[in-house]
């Protein structure tokens, strides 16, 4: 205050270690700075928070950081003792899930599951069958028809999911249409006709204006698989793993920012899921943003976090810290 400087904008500026210029809420010329509003808006809350006794799920939530991280934050002395913090900045997140519950008559529950997805960053959840990672990727996807509850925080939005549960469309569209592609582990493409031909299956939905054009987009889509096969053949003689590469290519073919991979290695062979696995890699590597939930077959070292899904509750390891060896066939 002595220097004529805000509070809260020196303490974001130390935090998230930029200039103090950039944690204001406003230019010299008086125009809305929205980056700097963010970063005060934030540093604000988490000051305030642990002033008056504010809980840690209250602060990581509002941060986009785990309980645990939030916990860590309010036992540092000053926030310039928490080198650290700067990994929490709400900029290096995409979206979370927050307290999502889920009880389906015939399948497994989700009891308050919470995790974030950080952009640029491949997240996976693994999980049994009988663990509940079936009713998760149908709440992730859009599919489940029970009623739940908890919260989808996105592009400083909270979706509360209790009157307003998720439908593929959104997910698809949340940030930007066809931002997201969603490839889900049910190949239905397959089983509800099986007739359909390679250039039916990737035609769908293409952001094309005629069919010349929806032709030669297909055969580009079809060229990177690198699949010996034509646009006429039909779908029920491709193998599983020619299948999988056909709708990864496709979805990718939207240049979506975020890719949300359902058993991307279900039924496939040891080389074809070493193929799936360096796309995807490459996918990260061009910036992309990827959940990926699976059982046991998905190898841990391609992650940059990894949960681990049981009894209907989520387990976080972050595997580039504390190097945990890749999962065989077994669940611990």
């Amino acid at each position: 205050y002595k220097t004529g400087k805000d509070l809260y904008s020196t303490m974001a500026s130390l935090a998230f270690k930029v200039p103090y210029e950039d944690c204001k809420e406003f230019y010299p010329d008086g125009t809305v700075n929205k980056e700097g509003k963010k970063r005060r808006s934030h540093i604000k809350g988490v000051v305030l928070g642990l002033m008056y006794g504010r809980g840690d799920a209250s602060v990581g939530e509002q941060l986009g950081i785990s309980v645990e991280e939030a916990r860590d934050l309010s036992k540092a002395q000053s926030l310039t003792e928490f080198e650290d913090f700067s990994s929490f900045s709400i900029n290096d997140l995409c979206f979370s899930v927050k307290d999502l519950t889920v009880r389906p008559k015939n399948r497994p529950s989700i009891i308050n599951c919470s995790f974030n997805v950080k952009k640029n960053n491949i997240t996976l959840i693994r999980g049994a069958s009988e663990s509940g990672l079936a009713t998760l990727e149908n709440v992730i996807t859009g599919m489940e028809q029970s009623t739940y509850t908890g919260s989808f925080i996105y592009k400083d939005k909270i979706k509360k999911l209790k009157n307003k549960p998720f439908t593929s469309s959104f997910i698809r569209n949340c940030f930007g249409k066809n931002k997201t592609a969603l490839l889900a582990s049910n190949k239905t493409q397959r089983s509800s006709n099986p007739e359909l031909s390679v250039y039916q299956l990737l035609s769908v939905n293409l952001p094309v204006k005629n069919k010349k054009e929806s032709i030669t987009l297909a055969q580009e889509i079809l060229n990177k698989t690198n699949i010996n096969t034509t646009l006429n053949e039909k779908i029920n003689t491709l193998s599983g793993g020619m299948l999988q590469k056909l709708l990864l290519e496709k979805e990718i073919s939207y240049n979506p920012d975020i890719l949300i991979l359902c058993e991307p290695l279900q039924g496939l062979d040891s080389k074809s899921s070493e193929i799936i696995c360096t796309r995807i890699k490459q996918l990260k590597n061009q910036g992309k943003t990827i959940l990926i939930l699976s059982s046991v077959d998905f190898p841990t070292e391609y992650a940059d976090t990894t949960y681990y899904l049981e009894g209907g509750t989520l387990l976080l390891t972050n595997i580039k810290e504390n190097n945990h060896k890749p999962f065989k066939t077994e669940c611990v």
